[in-house]
C-alpha cells in the first residue's frame, strides 16, 4: 500500500502520468499561460504526493478549484462551450482528478479522460506527426492501463501487450476511416 492510502503503485501512476502529458503537451502552446502552470503545478503535486507519506488533498478543495478553474476560462474565452474552451476546461478537470486519483475506478476515469484528451488534438491538426504522436500516447496509456489491472507485469510486458491489442484493432480502425464519413467544414 501506498503512503498516500492508495495501492496504486508509483511505477504504474508515472506510465498513466507519462501517457497524460504525452496527450496534453500538443495542447501546452494554445492553453493560456495560467492553465500550463496549472497543469504543471498539479502534475508536480501528485507525483509528490505519491512518492511519500502524505495525503491527497480534501474534496472541499478540489469542488473549489474546479469551480476556480471553470470560472477563470470563463473570464478567457467568455464561454465554457467550444473548441478551446472545451478543450481547457477537460485539461483543467483532468488534472484535478488526478489529486483524487485512488483506486481503479479513478484510474479509469483517467485513462478515459486520457483518450478523449488524445482525440481532441485532431481538433487542431490532423496532419501525419500528430497521428504518431496519438499513436505512441494511445500505445503509452493502454500499457498503464494493462500494467494497472496485471501490477506484477513488468512495464516492457504491459508495452508489448498494449501493442499487441493496437495492432489486432488496426483493421478496425481502418475500416472506420475509410468508411466513417467527413464533415466538409468545421465542427465548432
Amino acid at each position: 500500500m501506498n503512503p498516500a492510502g492508495t495501492n496504486l503503485p508509483l511505477a504504474n501512476l508515472l506510465a498513466l502520468f507519462a501517457g497524460l502529458a504525452l496527450a496534453a503537451s500538443p495542447h501546452l502552446e494554445r492553453l493560456p499561460w495560467w492553465v500550463n502552470g496549472w497543469l504543471a503545478l498539479f502534475f508536480s503535486l501528485r507525483i509528490w504526493i505519491a512518492t511519500g507519506p502524505r495525503t491527497l488533498p480534501h474534496r472541499a478543495w478540489l469542488v473549489v478549484l474546479a469551480i476556480g478553474g471553470a470560472i477563470g476560462v470563463f473570464l478567457t474565452y467568455r464561454t465554457i462551450f467550444g473548441r478551446d474552451a472545451g478543450v481547457t476546461l477537460l485539461v483543467l478537470l483532468m488534472s484535478l482528478k488526478l489529486l483524487e486519483l485512488k483506486v481503479m475506478r479513478d484510474v479509469f476515469v483517467v485513462v478515459y479522460l486520457a483518450y478523449f484528451l488524445a482525440l481532441t488534438n485532431f481538433f487542431y491538426s490532423q496532419t501525419m506527426p500528430t497521428a504518431a504522436l496519438m499513436l505512441i500516447t494511445v500505445l503509452t496509456i493502454s500499457a498503464s492501463l494493462v500494467s494497472f489491472n496485471d501490477t506484477n507485469r513488468r512495464l516492457a510486458e504491459s508495452l508489448r501487450t498494449a501493442g499487441t491489442l493496437l495492432l489486432q484493432a488496426s483493421p478496425v480502425m481502418l475500416l472506420l476511416f475509410f468508411l466513417f464519413p467527413r464533415v466538409p467544414g468545421p465542427l465548432w
